[in-house]
């Protein structure tokens, strides 16, 4: 006599996208009406006419497909920003199977499944959308760029992480003049518990592209940029004892 629902969407996928060609704004309607073809089915066969929150991982490895822009993992986030999505989490810090740099492991595996598990309760149970560590409008101050981030529920204040994941070089962090010619980066360090702030080689134009996770090894794009919302949460059955910090998402603002 209990009636029954779809609670939400655990959304990871995107990598045959790279290697197929999909580009960005095709992803994004594809995404999204599969969102809607899910909650109306859902909707049908439950009677209950609410709404499917999706929950997306955002994934990172275009890299492996040999694909310069993520192009995927941007319109992951394009999507994310509905009223009924969110992305939880980037995955390039979850560890991988090593022969191919793309499957995770099971510790990977278990580890994004908590992130999920976290993003269900406080969105399904706490009433609390989501929201990833989020970049806001850099403000340049001659060759400098000072990036403010909104820090996500349960963090304090930003970290540069390069113990649980190598520096691929300026923190993950790259800087394009509009027209696909790098500018060099100095140094990036932070300024504060919410700034980043990043210092050019030379002068950045308007129309400039400041990137996060566009480079990376061979497999992946990532960077070493977090909060510390797991020095207080943390995932532990059987002691794998994994932080649960809230990692930037890949990303690109125009300047």
């Amino acid at each position: 006599g209990h009636t029954y629902g779809v609670a939400c969407l655990a959304w990871q996928q995107g990598q045959s996208d790279y290697a197929n060609g999909t580009t960005r704004s095709t992803y994004v309607t594809a995404l999204r009406q599969l969102r809607t073809d899910i909650e109306t089915w859902a909707q049908s066969v439950s009677g209950l006419a609410r709404p499917l929150p999706m929950l997306i991982v955002q994934i990172a490895n275009h890299l492996a497909y040999s694909v310069d822009t993520p192009s995927i993992a941007l319109a992951q986030t394009d999507v994310g920003a509905d009223t009924y999505s969110c992305v939880i989490c980037p995955d390039y810090f979850f560890p991988r199977y090593a022969p191919d740099g793309v499957h995770l492991t099971n510790v990977g595996s278990e580890w994004m499944g908590a992130y999920y598990g976290l993003g269900f309760k406080r969105w399904l149970i706490d009433g609390c959308r989501p929201v990833p560590l989020t970049p806001g409008t850099p403000a340049k101050i001659g060759q400098q760029l000072l990036v403010p981030f909104s820090i996500p529920f349960g963090g304090r204040k930003l970290v540069v992480d390069t113990e649980t994941l190598s520096d691929p070089g300026n923190y993950g962090f790259t800087l394009d003049d509009g027209a696909g010619t790098p500018i060099a980066i100095s140094s990036v360090a932070l300024a504060g518990p919410s700034t980043v702030r990043i210092t050019a080689g030379a002068s950045i134009p308007s129309g400039a592209k400041l990137r996060y996770g566009w480079i990376g090894d061979a497999f992946k794009g990532y960077g070493n940029l977090r909060d510390d919302a797991g020095d207080r949460l943390i995932y532990d059955p059987d002691g794998l004892a994994l932080p649960m910090h809230n990692w930037c998402p890949i990303f690109e603002i125009t300047i």
